[in-house]
């Protein structure tokens, strides 16, 4: 698992991004490098709670659930 999250990170981070932005990110616990990649996973239940646009209509709507 741990090698997959790191290949994901690596892949996402392919052009543009400068080396001290990767080493940092690399440098992260395996638990934040899971949040980053849950991050980006729709369908992960970290997504649910992290994405902006959701955060912003559950605000607008008054539901947190």
């Amino acid at each position: 698992m741990s090698k997959d999250v790191d290949e994901f990170l690596k892949s996402l981070m392919s052009r543009g991004v400068p080396e001290s932005i990767k080493r940092m990110v690399m440098s992260l616990t395996h638990e934040g490098k899971k949040a980053l990649v849950d991050f980006y996973d729709e369908k992960s239940e970290f997504h649910k709670y992290a994405d902006i646009e959701e955060l912003a209509q559950r605000l607008m709507s008054g539901s947190w659930t």
